[in-house]
């Protein structure tokens, strides 16, 4: 069998088409993005752009079972990434820097126009769904413009304007309506509204001090 050299992990590997698979994979995700995809299946996805000649379902897996989940290797340092087969330095290197980018791209989009509850559902699947994250703070100007937002125990008082409107996202799952109230008590700043993203991937809003308010929206 004949192998090739690949710039990004800098190893000898088989040479094998995946043209097909990768094919039916694009045409997944244009119609449908992540929805549904599975966490291996979303990392398969993304190493097409760094390992375009290697079978990315086993290189995805093998990292899936040396971080745990999706959101344990975009956290992950690039020396640990290099431990896992299949993966070398460039590769590590952009799958470290693929979450800050992510992430970046997404708040610079959402960033350009008001946010209104559909834009708060991007974020809680971005931030709840998709990396994991337990809780999600996000701060709007007066008018609703997005200015921040980020897993709730990074959220910094000082650094949020006085005048904007603060918003917790969290999973309905991980906490009763009494404990969702109780944490948002509890946080510095205390968020002005609070969000509950549910298994049907709509908000569910949820009063400080009463019980929750309204059906979910979609």
């Amino acid at each position: 069998m004949k192998t090739k050299k690949t710039g990004a992990d800098e190893r000898e590997e088989p040479v094998r088409d995946h043209r097909g698979h990768r094919r039916r994979m694009a045409k997944r995700f244009a119609e449908t993005g992540f929805d549904g995809w599975r966490e291996h299946e979303i990392l398969e996805r993304l190493l097409f752009e760094v390992l375009p000649r290697r079978n990315t379902n086993e290189t995805a897996h093998a990292l899936i079972r040396a971080f745990g989940s999706l959101r344990g290797v975009l956290l992950a340092d690039p020396w640990a990434l290099e431990r896992v087969p299949g993966i070398g330095p460039v590769s590590a290197k952009w799958l470290a820097g693929l979450l800050p980018r992510f992430t970046e791209d997404l708040l610079a989009v959402l960033k350009k126009t008001r946010l209104a509850d559909g834009g708060l559902l991007i974020l809680a699947d971005w931030f709840l769904r998709y990396l994991g994250c337990p809780a999600v703070f996000v701060s709007l100007s007066p008018d609703g413009v997005l200015l921040d937002a980020r897993p709730a125990d990074d959220a910094d008082g000082e650094t949020i304007p006085t005048d904007a409107q603060t918003v917790l996202l969290i999973r309905e799952a991980d906490a009763a309506p009494r404990l969702i109230r109780s944490l948002a008590a509890c946080l510095d700043p205390r968020p002005d509204r609070v969000f509950a993203l549910t298994g049907k991937r709509e908000l569910r809003e949820y009063g400080l001090c009463a019980e929750a308010a309204g059906k979910g929206r979609r």
